[in-house]
């Protein structure tokens, strides 16, 4: 649909399979948690989604066979887990850049992008996390041990 529309494969195939109504639960339980607003809960989550490379990973997830009822579940289950990763990674970003939140005047984006930048280099590693997730989601062909690879990858960077 997307690319009938005249939107690029690539980004017609990892906007339709980032299953976003989901992504939302998690932003909200998390501004709820945090006494936050969803709104700026979701730009830190995403901006930090962007700089990991969540979406590709999502799409290897995606992209994994689904030929039997066991395939069928542990791709749903490494994609229930990437997002909760995802969303205890973002609980982090918020609590260790408190200090950086939004205020009058300020650009929400720029400010999302600040507060993962800040956490980035209190927690270290992130560098070598992306470099390692991107060559596990460029590596040909995707199979269930990549992805785990990858998501194993994300979960190491959790305090």
């Amino acid at each position: 649909m997307l690319v009938g529309q005249d939107v690029p494969e690539d980004l017609a195939s990892r906007v339709a399979s980032f299953d976003v109504a989901y992504t939302l639960l998690n932003v909200v339980e998390i501004a709820d948690a945090a006494g936050l607003e969803p709104a700026e809960v979701a730009r830190v989550h995403f901006a930090l989604g962007e700089r990991l490379g969540v979406s590709a990973l999502q799409q290897r997830i995606v992209d994994l066979p689904r030929a039997d009822q066991w395939q069928t579940m542990a791709r749903a289950a490494l994609r229930d887990d990437l997002h909760a990763v995802h969303a205890q990674l973002t609980g982090e970003v918020l609590e260790a850049t408190a200090d950086l939140a939004v205020a009058d005047g300020d650009d929400p984006q720029e400010v999302a992008a600040r507060r993962v930048a800040a956490w980035e280099e209190s927690v270290g590693g992130v560098e070598k996390a992306v470099s390692a997730l991107t060559a596990v989601c460029t590596d040909e062909p995707t199979d269930i041990a990549k992805v785990s690879v990858g998501l194993r990858v994300v979960r190491g960077l959790l305090a």
